[in-house]
């Protein structure tokens, strides 16, 4: 049986965001994750994961940035967010901070028209830094749900 998705052109994107504190190689690392999108988890038009990453020198041992450029990082994930999930064409589903790089992952349905939206905002001079960005197929969201299940947000142990 399949899923019957929502139309994307009319979509409500949930903007609640759950915070989580994990670690990678030792280090923490902060998790913010969109835990509402579960209706359009897998939708067949937003099959592509994208993920754009700002590396940064860590502020202490922790691997956290600064306080400053923390502010930069947030203004640059505002501009990402008016820009890619203007017509819901790519949506931003978790951020990850810590081991010396910000990743925030979206999910799109249009990988070039993502890259030309993020081209226009690295040209804009929003980021002072430069970012990366990959693209991978993940029309599942495994990424999104394999973390949204580590959160342990609806009580039940992570499997």
């Amino acid at each position: 049986m399949s899923q019957d998705f929502p139309d994307l052109e009319g979509y409500q994107i949930d903007d609640s965001w759950a915070v989580a504190h994990s670690s990678i190689r030792n280090l923490p690392v902060i998790v913010r994750l969109r835990p509402n999108l579960i209706d359009i988890a897998g939708h067949p038009q937003l099959s592509h994961r994208i993920r754009v990453i700002w590396k940064y020198q860590p502020d202490s041992e922790f691997g956290l940035p600064a306080t400053e450029e923390m502010t930069s990082m947030d203004v640059c994930e505002n501009a990402l967010i008016e820009s890619l999930e203007k017509d819901n064409q790519t949506i931003m589903t978790h951020i990850l901070t810590g081991d010396s790089m910000r990743q925030w992952i979206f999910y799109s349905s249009d990988v070039q028209g993502a890259v030309e939206r993020l081209r226009e905002i690295i040209d804009s001079g929003v980021s002072q830094t430069v970012l990366e960005a990959t693209a991978q197929e993940d029309s599942q969201w495994e990424e999104y749900l394999e973390t949204r299940n580590s959160l342990n947000l609806d009580g039940t142990p992570p499997s």
